[in-house]
């Protein structure tokens, strides 16, 4: 499992190389990683990211519309 500077790290570079970026596809690989349906993913497309945060071990892109929360898991891996 990361330890919490591995996910401060990787919150400051996506928030350095993702912010002002526009979603334009969201893809699920496996439906057993999603924890809620409402809003559904979709909604995150053609939204723009905002920023990024860590919540403890959480990583938080935020966008103008909905935001994608994720844990980096055992594996370190979304």
């Amino acid at each position: 499992m990361p330890e919490l500077p591995e996910v401060a790290g990787l919150a400051g570079f996506l928030d350095k190389h993702l912010l002002g970026l526009v979603v334009r596809n969201v893809q699920i690989v496996s439906f057993a990683v999603l924890k809620t349906a409402d809003p559904p993913y979709t909604a995150l497309e053609n939204c723009t990211v905002a920023g990024v945060r860590r919540f403890g071990k959480f990583v938080s892109i935020d966008t103008d519309g909905p935001s994608f929360v994720f844990h980096l898991a055992r594996a370190g891996w979304v």
